[in-house]
């Protein structure tokens, strides 16, 4: 429930400033404020049988030695504990050996060499006119990947016969094409590398109600030059589950941050709209990228895309009227408790890593665990330590019920991370440890879980009244 000033009686000042009542613009954010890198997505046959493909082949040039059966097993006692076969991958084939291997898939006719593990076939498929069960001229002799794709009515199968890419020790066939004379798959279409972030939109229309719900896709594809670039975007994406919304807008970026940080930014907006409109609004997605150091962006696409603005619209005239305000994530820890005073069989703790320059909001789930352990080079808070020489303190915040397999733990943890990335964004005081309360630190968070509901938006204010003594709200702009 909303907060009620008149039951609180809380104390607060007559008027908020106009210079506090919007989103703080920072400088150029530091090397340790960054967004989220997004894994790469380019369509590449992850589970396609390339590595299979590319077994039997180089098996094909470079045949395992036999071992002969009725050999004296006692006497070579080094065959004993033979290991499989493997083939050796350096250097890659010589001319010579792939000349030798494509002349045997040649001779196996169109039935081909079955690939090891997998229903599919190596075969030689020559240059050919469109027609006769050919829709697209093959404009070169292809080394391609038989595989069946259907079945006709008299009970046999129809067959779809993909070129292997021919980029050098490559045996993926996604993306490629019998009408390039030099095939190439997604990940080796030309030397340009290009970015491109989706928004999709699903609109249904359930009793008395408009529900809208919001998907963000970030991928990478490679192009041959500009005229192909949109081509090539297309044949990248086909490998991907085809959204069930229609596509509202897209962005190309030539630079990797630039993309995403534009995909942080769809994201975080969003994920503010859904905290808004809990009712009318979902976001598809598990995870949400945080748009950290684009604080002028996010006012804009906030106010442009969703007509929303962020305002703190109260703030508390001193720190003990933040006591009237009742604590929103579990149990509130003591000043003297320690992080595995707060962890038990049913609850788990929530913490926040803090100094001069960053808050980090996590939680955890065993009390002998080790957090953020140094030999983890992707950690957010080692990374910060390596780049800064800092030692942020850890500050127990909340003991909380797990739920079922933690979900309300990382619930509350996601709460956690939204309401310090609002401090950030008004460029609040550090409330967590006395050596650091005159400092405005940035939320070094890079995502958080989508796990809102529609009380969400008032724990998560709550939380920010309390601890920072300011109530911020979401606004029509």
């Amino acid at each position: 429930m909303e907060l009620n000033y008149e039951i609180l009686n809380l104390q607060t000042l007559p008027v908020v400033p106009i210079h506090r009542r919007e989103i703080v613009v920072r400088g150029p954010a530091p090397p340790f404020c960054r967004v989220l890198t997004v894994p790469e997505r380019r369509g590449a046959n992850v589970d396609g049988g390339v590595e299979a493909i590319k077994n039997t082949f180089y098996g094909i040039a470079r045949p395992a030695e036999q071992i002969v059966e009725n050999a004296p097993i006692y006497s070579n006692p080094e065959i004993l504990s033979q290991e499989p076969p493997s083939y050796n991958r350096d250097p890659p084939l010589c001319q010579a050996e792939r000349d030798v291997a494509v002349d045997m898939i040649q001779r196996a006719g169109p039935d081909g060499i079955d690939v090891l593990g997998r229903d599919l076939q190596l075969v030689w498929m020559p240059k050919c006119p469109r027609g006769w069960g050919q829709s697209v001229k093959r404009v070169s002799d292809q080394l391609s990947v038989k595989r069946a794709v259907g079945v006709r009515k008299n009970g046999s199968f129809n067959y779809k016969y993909d070129p292997i890419c021919t980029y050098l020790d490559c045996f993926n066939y996604i993306g490629t094409r019998v009408a390039e004379e030099n095939p190439k798959c997604v990940l080796h279409k030309g030397p340009y590398t290009g970015f491109v972030v989706f928004e999709y939109e699903i609109l249904s229309h359930p009793p008395l109600s408009v529900l809208q719900t919001i998907e963000h896709r970030f991928v990478s594809f490679t192009y041959l030059n500009d005229s192909t670039r949109e081509e090539h975007m297309r044949i990248g994406m086909q490998n991907f589950t085809q959204s069930l919304g229609q596509e509202v807008r897209r962005q190309f970026f030539n630079a990797r941050e630039d993309a995403e940080k534009t995909y942080a930014l769809w994201k975080t907006s969003a994920m503010f709209m859904q905290l808004h409109s809990p009712s009318s609004f979902r976001y598809k997605g598990v995870s949400i990228s945080l748009a950290i150091g684009l604080e002028d962006q996010l006012k804009q696409e906030l106010r442009t895309r969703y007509g929303l603005q962020l305002e703190v619209t109260a703030i508390l005239q001193d720190e003990g009227e933040s006591r009237k305000i009742s604590f929103p994530f579990g149990i509130e820890a003591r000043e003297t408790d320690k992080l595995a005073d707060l962890v038990s069989s049913t609850h788990g703790a929530l913490y926040v890593i803090c100094d001069d320059k960053i808050m980090y909001g996590g939680q955890c789930i065993d009390k002998g665990g080790c957090l953020h352990r140094a030999t983890d080079l992707n950690d957010t808070i080692n990374n910060y330590k390596r780049l800064t020489g800092g030692n942020p303190q850890l500050i127990p915040i909340a003991s909380v019920q797990k739920g079922v397999k933690s979900r309300n733990l990382f619930k509350m943890e996601s709460h956690l991370h939204v309401a310090l990335y609002l401090a950030y964004l008004f460029r609040l005081r550090n409330p967590f440890h006395q050596n650091y309360q005159l400092y405005h630190p940035y939320s070094i968070n890079k995502e958080t879980n989508s796990n809102f509901d529609n009380l969400s938006w008032n724990m998560i204010q709550q939380f920010v009244f309390r601890k920072f003594g300011v109530k911020i709200e979401l606004c029509h702009a």
